[in-house]
């Protein structure tokens, strides 16, 4: 999957502090990894519905502009893509975590495939997973063979 991080416009006012509180940032790139957490009460605004072909997503009003040109271009070049995660809340973040810790029997297998909650960009409003369709097509032509 292609984790793409849109950026675009400055952050509406005010809302910078809650992304990076010790930074003084006035655009729309931001370090987020577990060194630079997101606040567990951060969310970004305007979020809307993303319309592009996939999965029903939100992201920032900014980034999904961006993501809705990116597929046209795509489209275009004959390329289709498919939208498979946007934004998503720190509470969405842990479960996903905490499933994938689950899975995998520790923190240490699950830091390397999922991001600790506050440290997803996804939770920034400004990423957006793809697939390509006809690897999407694939991916649950072979899910249903193992989970019949």
């Amino acid at each position: 999957m292609l984790s793409i991080v849109l950026t675009g416009a400055a952050l509406l006012s005010g809302s910078k502090n809650a992304v990076l509180p010790e930074k003084d940032i006035d655009g729309t790139i931001f370090l987020v990894n577990r060194q630079h957490v997101i606040s567990e009460q951060y969310v970004p605004e305007p979020l809307r519905k993303t319309q592009v072909y996939g999965m029903s997503q939100s992201m920032r009003e900014d980034a999904a502009t961006a993501l809705e040109e990116l597929f046209q271009a795509a489209q275009a070049d004959g390329i289709k893509l498919s939208s498979v995660s946007g934004y998503r809340s720190y509470s969405k973040q842990s479960l996903l975590y905490d499933r994938k810790t689950k899975r995998t029997g520790s923190e240490t297998e699950a830091d390397k495939l999922v991001a600790r909650p506050g440290a997803s960009e996804h939770q920034l409003g400004l990423a957006m997973d793809l697939d390509d369709l006809k690897f999407l097509q694939a991916y649950f032509r072979d899910q249903e063979k193992r989970d019949p």
